[in-house]
């Protein structure tokens, strides 16, 4: 279960994470998700630029096909970091 951002607003989706097409990816639960006031202005369609809706968080990497960030390891997340994934605000987050 996740809330994705539509271009109508948030919207919960209960479809498992999708896997990003990439060579490598890591599967992270979120322990810890804050609300920023961008993903505000995301929900209320007055944020422009590139979406980082649900960036902030801590998690913990629960698969993963790097060794770079083994299973176990704790994570959070950079923003600024081009990277494909889910939302932080899910259950189970791909990066």
């Amino acid at each position: 279960m996740s809330v994705e951002l539509t271009p109508t607003g948030p919207c919960l989706s209960c479809e498992r994470p999708r896997r990003p097409d990439t060579p490598h990816a890591v599967l992270v639960e979120p322990a810890l998700v804050g609300v920023c006031r961008s993903d505000l202005k995301e929900i209320g369609g007055r944020r422009p630029g590139p979406s980082q809706f649900g960036h902030e968080l801590v998690g913990l990497v629960t698969h993963s096909s790097t060794p770079l960030l083994p299973v176990g390891s704790r994570v959070c997340l950079d923003p600024n970091v081009p990277l494909r994934r889910g939302t932080g605000f899910a259950r189970r987050m791909w990066a």
